[in-house]
């Protein structure tokens, strides 16, 4: 067998990576990489997207505003107004900024001792939902109907058809 030449007169060897060899290391490294994420939601985000950018899929992500009482419940009631399942995408909810999320004070009375201005907190709060969708996994119209259905109950959502799953794997701490 030969073997072909450089200019030079040296060895050229070329390296062939299978589709299958990179996948099963790109694999790997997210196995790696989900284990160091000690929150579940976010893992679950990390591993859809991760997934879609191993296999090269559109992400799909929606954004709302909603008042829960914890981000467990903000997701779940994202999911229930949109009519689709919790497995059907990757939820994560943080509290939103002070404007969407007031609180209220008190003034307080302390007898004698004078007033004093106490801080509570509701039992509710406002959350912004962010659900991302491998679109392999769900149906297009779906997701529209989704719009569709949170817009009806109120809920103002925004519709990103295309997010760079590389790029959304950065903004996870």
């Amino acid at each position: 067998m030969r073997h072909p030449m450089g200019e030079g007169g040296e060895v050229i060897v070329i390296v062939i990576v299978t589709a299958a060899s990179a996948k099963a290391k790109a694999t790997a490294t997210r196995d790696t990489e989900l284990q160091s994420i000690p929150d579940e939601k976010l893992k679950e985000k990390a591993k859809l997207l991760a997934d879609a950018a191993i296999s090269g899929a559109p992400v799909r992500k929606m954004t709302a505003t909603l008042t829960a009482a914890t981000p467990d419940d903000a997701c779940a009631a994202w999911f229930s107004t949109a009519g689709l399942s919790p497995d059907s995408g990757a939820c994560v909810a943080s509290v939103a900024p002070p404007a969407a999320n007031t609180r209220r004070r008190l003034l307080l009375s302390r007898g004698s001792r004078g007033r004093r201005l106490a801080q509570t907190t509701s039992t509710s709060a406002a959350y912004d939902v962010d659900v991302f969708f491998d679109s392999t996994t769900i149906d297009v119209a779906k997701l529209d109907d989704a719009v569709a259905a949170l817009t009806q109950s109120g809920v103002a959502v925004e519709y990103v058809e295309e997010v760079d799953p590389v790029q959304e794997l950065k903004t996870i701490p």
